[in-house]
């Protein structure tokens, strides 16, 4: 006896459901075969469909170069003012900073071929490492150059045919260094910028346009400008000076080359000669067995220089920002009163109450009259203070 068509049809679509239940929810390892074929694996999930009318996706602009410091990132843009990031770089943890002019490049040349006692040695890698910080923090960009520069210019193979005195040679091997690497400045590792950042001479050679092959008064070889055409041709005349071969100095066969500038006020040159008279205490200490200066003390000498300069810099001290907050001493802003309290020190020196080379006439720093410390509740612009904030 047939079942009726209505009850065929329900027990189908149960018998259809039974089916699909038992295929669907089989484990991922177990495969079921109809008819031969094995039942493919469901991905967990499905991607939707794109819609066509939304909004393009947008992705992230690229890394740039230098934007790293441990685990800190950033991105630099002229968009820098929008009040999230996250808008512009499209990442929460990534901000946003305004864009800095590009930094001229200043060289100085240091020969590693020399030998040296391993003291001396310790001694001037510090004060490299200080000519670096000390132009650094000015807005230019410095390089340490080596001889593998001067060979990598073409003139180096004229200047190994001669036969110079060291001293010559090595600063015509400094000048080809300067000149394989192209147009800027070139300084003496014990030359540094001892003034205020507005000075005229650091503002002039942060433009970095140099026509001429300049040099400074009183500065001698210490300090040089030029573009890197008139550099090598500098130099091609120089290794051509008929009395080449009994030159001591390098003033001696570039005096046509040289554009001379009156000299400046705001950079101060430690050479060995000015330190042994200037800074007798240093000479008399540091003087032993050798015919060279020994150099151990100095690096602390000029950066006792240099933080007394940027502290003659704001006569009225230093300010700390603290808006809306009657207690400023906080676990937020203990950090940024310790930044200036140090600020605000005498710095440690083999000399007390000396001056830089430069400014003979200075007011050295006297701890028993540090630096005015004030604590601000609104923004005041004045340039003859420094203000820290958080």
């Amino acid at each position: 006896m047939l079942l009726p068509r209505r009850f065929q049809a329900i027990f189908a679509l149960i018998f259809l459901v039974l089916v699909s239940l038992v295929l669907f929810n089989a484990p991922p390892s177990r495969r079921l075969e109809v008819s031969g074929l094995a039942v493919p694996k469901l991905p967990d999930s499905i991607p939707l469909p794109r819609n066509p009318f939304g909004p393009l996706s947008h992705k992230p602009p690229e890394e740039q170069a230098n934007s790293t410091a441990g685990e800190t990132h950033w991105y630099t843009d002229w968009k820098w003012r929008n009040p999230f990031s996250s808008a512009v770089t499209l990442d929460e943890n990534r901000a946003v900073l305004p864009p800095q002019p590009p930094r001229p490049y200043i060289y100085t040349f240091y020969d590693t071929a020399t030998k040296k006692d391993e003291e001396t040695e310790k001694a001037e890698h510090e004060l490299l490492l200080t000519w670096r910080r000390a132009w650094w923090a000015q807005d230019f960009k410095p390089i340490i150059l080596g001889r593998s520069e001067a060979m990598n210019n073409q003139l180096y193979g004229e200047l190994q045919r001669l036969e110079l005195r060291p001293e010559l040679e090595v600063e015509l091997a400094r000048m080809l260094a300067w000149g394989n690497m192209g147009s800027g400045i070139l300084a003496d590792w014990l030359t540094y910028p001892m003034a205020d950042p507005n000075d005229a001479i650091l503002s002039f050679l942060r433009r970095g346009e140099f026509p001429d092959l300049l040099a400074f008064e009183g500065l001698r070889s210490s300090l040089l400008c030029g573009e890197k055409a008139v550099i090598n041709q500098a130099v091609k005349d120089a290794l051509n000076h008929p009395d080449i071969r009994n030159a001591k100095d390098l003033l001696e066969v570039l005096p046509s080359a040289l554009k001379l500038e009156s000299q400046p006020n705001s950079i101060a040159v430690y050479d060995v000669r000015l330190v042994a008279q200037t800074y007798s205490h240093i000479a008399n200490t540091l003087q032993n067995a050798n015919p060279e200066f020994h150099l151990s003390l100095l690096p602390q000498l000029i950066n006792s220089h240099l933080h007394t300069t940027w502290q003659s810099s704001f006569p009225k001290g230093i300010n700390i920002l603290i808006p809306l907050n009657k207690d400023p001493i906080t676990a937020l802003h203990a950090p940024l009163i310790d930044l200036a309290r140090n600020l605000t020190q005498c710095p440690a020196t083999p000399i007390p109450s000396s001056c830089p080379p430069n400014n003979p006439k200075c007011q050295p720093c006297v701890a028993t009259r540090p630096l005015s410390l004030n604590i601000i509740s609104s923004y005041k612009n004045d340039s003859d203070a420094f203000t820290l904030g958080i």
